[in-house]
């Protein structure tokens, strides 16, 4: 009963936080907002019968809760060092303490203890935290191209059938979705110079996807860098861009290095250094399993940089484009091959329709090149990382906004999309975003 109740009362309330919010959206997104409102709810549901890392969270959160109800100054302090991985005396109670497993069962933990219901409560607020985490990210992304058709991209960055089921559940991914959702809100506040709200979206952004899943924070450092610089030297005419472009380069790499050692420190297997080493054992995961889901053998991968570059193509299209029908062998995955499909005829009726013209188009355009960057590396990495199905449909998740994005944009009537002049000529599209006031 405790359960349903408190069940209950996380919905109303997400619930009346998004009532309160609609009338910020167009009119004629309002219906989408709730439909993918509704999707959320309907997957959180699923997730329940299908999310077995998700109970096994809620339990440990659920264990760790427990031990703060009967001795909170003593827990609590704990659970916090489990949370942000450090050593705690908990780490006994988990398999992979100091990681981003401890993290999920301490965050598993303060929230349990938050809204006193593990089995449903908690997986239902994650659910909808990482709902107004998506809607962030659309937000961000209307700003950046507002002349784009909102209605596609919002079912392409939103509605995503992908997105909205595996950031249902209590596991990584949905974490991962609600830090992507600051930082995009940090970077749409920086646009128009609202610096105070920016800086703690950014830093609370930052922080979760480096607990939960700090191998995404690389791809979008990059391209949130290659966005700052492009569009910065693309405001700049004569002989001021060759004096203020490479600064604006140099700004842009500045700030990717700070993310990149950000990621090498809580997570040191995804330093430069040591990927190589990390792909192996990844891949050594796979060695030995059974079932139809395994992309191909695991044994006898080489493991050297060079081998691993030469992968890289074969691990992208793998994330872009996998599984397909002929993959299919259960419902789950059956469900992925029909989008993934889907995506596939889109994709290729865009290379039909622009060609070579594509590349043109990500040149001219900020967001696009922004869009493509953290596609190619997330994806890629994902990829190569990942040798089984269910578990790259996964993986690929928080970069899924970004393809979705990319996709809405290139296939909106393709032949109005402008080839040299200037983005105001375009009646319904424009590559290159507004100037920020």
């Amino acid at each position: 009963m405790v359960d349903i109740v408190a069940t209950t009362l996380v919905i109303g309330v997400l619930f009346a936080v998004l009532a309160l919010q609609i009338s910020r959206f167009l009119p004629q997104l309002r219906s989408l907002v709730w439909l993918a409102f509704l999707e959320r709810l309907i997957c959180a549901v699923a997730q329940i019968f299908f999310g077995a890392d998700s109970r096994v969270y809620a339990a440990g959160g659920a264990a760790l809760s427990s031990y703060m109800d009967r001795s909170f100054g003593t827990a609590a302090p704990e659970v916090l060092a489990m949370l942000f991985q450090r050593p705690s005396r908990f780490d006994a109670l988990i398999a992979s303490p100091e990681s981003n497993t401890g993290s999920m069962v301490g965050a598993s933990a303060c929230l349990t203890f938050l809204v006193r219901s593990a089995d449903y409560a908690v997986p239902f607020l994650v659910t909808g935290l990482a709902f107004f985490g998506s809607l962030a990210i659309f937000k961000s992304f209307q700003d950046a191209v507002p002349s784009a058709n909102p209605r596609r991209l919002f079912a392409w960055t939103v509605l995503f059938p992908s997105i909205a089921f595996w950031t249902s559940a209590l596991i990584k991914e949905t974490f991962c979705l609600i830090g992507i959702g600051c930082v995009c809100a940090a970077w749409r506040y920086s646009r128009s110079g609202r610096w105070l709200l920016a800086a703690p979206f950014a830093t609370v952004g930052i922080a979760i996807v480096l607990l939960f899943r700090a191998g995404a924070l690389p791809p979008l450092a990059v391209g949130l860098g290659a966005y700052f610089a492009f569009e910065r030297i693309g405001r700049v005419r004569g002989a001021n861009a060759a004096l203020v472009g490479p600064l604006y380069l140099a700004v842009a790499i500045g700030g990717v290095a700070v993310c990149v050692a950000l990621t090498s420190r809580i997570a040191p297997s995804l330093a430069p250094s040591n990927i190589s080493e990390t792909v192996a054992r990844q891949h050594s995961i796979w060695t030995g399993t059974t079932g139809g889901s395994n992309l191909s053998e695991t044994e006898n991968l080489p493991q050297s940089p060079g081998a691993l570059a030469l992968r890289l193509p074969l691990g992208l299209i793998n994330a872009l484009f996998r599984p397909q029908l002929f993959d299919v062998n259960n419902a789950l995955v059956l469900v992925s091959a029909l989008e993934m499909t889907y995506i596939t005829f889109v994709l290729l009726g865009i290379v039909r329709r622009r060609g070579i013209r594509v590349f043109g188009d990500l040149r001219r355009s900020p967001f696009l090149l922004m869009c493509s960057i953290v596609v190619a590396i997330g994806c890629s990495f994902v990829g190569v990382v990942t040798l089984n199905l269910g578990s790259l449909a996964r993986y690929r998740v928080p970069f899924l906004p970004f393809y979705g994005a990319l996709l809405a944009i290139l296939s909106e009537k393709l032949a109005s999309l402008p080839v040299a002049e200037p983005a105001e000529a375009s009646p319904r599209i424009s590559l290159v975003p507004s100037n920020p006031r």
